[in-house]
C-alpha cells in the first residue's frame, strides 16, 4: 500500500508537536528519533531510490547497533497518528517505509535538546557534506561490492581499481578524519566513508591475484620473443 501526501506542516508546528510528544515520552523519542534520523540521512548519501526516509526494520538494526533492544513501532504510529510529524510512505507485509514532514525540523528539535546548535552553523559541516556529495559514494560502494565478489578481477578492472585507490581514496580518508571531528551531526556519512574504506581493503588483497607473477610476465615475453624469431624467419624463407 502506498499512502497518500504528506500534511503541510511548517517546520515550526513540527517542532512543537515533538515537544510535546518529548514531555510524553522523554529520552525514548530522541533515541528513537536519532537512530531514524541516521538510517535516513544514510538513505538520502546513497540516493538508493528508497520508498521513504527510513524503514521499519533498518530502524530496529540501528536502535540493536546502539545497544538498544526496543520495538518502536508503537512509538512511530503515535508520531504519525496523533502528533503528524511522520507519514507511512509504503507498506506491504514484509515492509513499512515512513517519512519525516520535515527531516530538517526533526533534526534541528533533537540539536536543540542536545545543545548541538553551534556545530550545526559550522560552515565546515557544509563545506563537508558537499565534498561528500561530491565523491559519488554511492557508485564506488557498488563497484566495490562487485569487484569483492567477481569470480577473477580482470587487468581493466585492476587499473580502473588503482586509479581509485591513488585518486579517490585520499580524499576520502582526508574527509572522514574531518568529519570525526563533528560525529555528532555526521554519524551517517562516517558510517559510509568507512564502508567505502573497508570494501576497498577487501578488493585491495583480491589485486595480487589479477596481477601477473614475475614467472608469467617472463614468460609472456618469452612467447613475445619466439613469435618475433618466427615471424623473421617466416620473412627470411618468402
Amino acid at each position: 500500500m502506498v499512502a497518500g501526501g504528506l500534511r503541510g506542516m511548517s517546520g515550526n508546528a513540527v517542532k512543537m508537536a515533538l515537544m510535546n510528544a518529548y514531555n510524553r515520552f522523554g529520552e525514548r523519542l530522541c533515541i528513537v528519533l536519532e537512530a531514524a534520523l541516521t538510517v535516513a540521512k544514510r538513505n538520502r548519501v546513497l540516493k538508493n531510490g528508497s520508498p521513504g526516509d527510513f524503514d521499519y526494520k533498518s530502524l530496529v538494526e540501528e536502535l540493536n547497533r546502539r545497544g538498544y533492544r526496543y520495538n518502536p513501532s508503537q512509538l512511530l504510529r503515535i508520531l504519525e497518528r496523533e502528533y503528524g510529524v511522520l507519514e507511512t510512505t509504503y507498506h506491504t507485509e514484509s515492509q513499512h517505509w515512513y517519512k519525516f514532514v520535515d527531516l530538517e525540523a526533526v533534526e534541528e528539535f533533537i540539536n536543540e535538546l542536545r545543545g548541538l546548535n553551534s556545530i550545526l552553523e559550522e560552515p565546515e559541516i557544509v563545506a563537508l557534506k558537499v565534498q561528500i556529495r561530491s565523491l559519488g559514494l554511492k557508485r564506488w560502494l557498488d563497484q566495490l561490492k562487485k569487484w569483492s565478489v567477481k569470480p577473477r578481477l580482470t587487468s581493466a578492472d585492476v587499473r580502473k581499481f588503482q586509479e581509485f585507490a591513488f585518486r579517490v581514496l585520499p580524499k576520502i580518508v582526508r574527509i572522514l578524519k574531518r568529519a570525526e571531528e563533528f560525529d555528532e551531526v555526521m554519524m551517517a556519512e562516517i558510517r559510509i566513508l568507512k564502508e567505502v574504506l573497508e570494501l576497498a581493503y577487501i578488493v585491495s588483497e583480491r589485486i595480487e591475484e589479477a596481477i601477473p607473477t614475475s614467472k608469467n610476465i617472463g614468460n609472456d615475453i618469452h612467447q613475445t620473443i619466439d613469435v618475433h624469431t618466427v615471424s623473421t624467419s617466416n620473412l627470411g624463407n618468402e
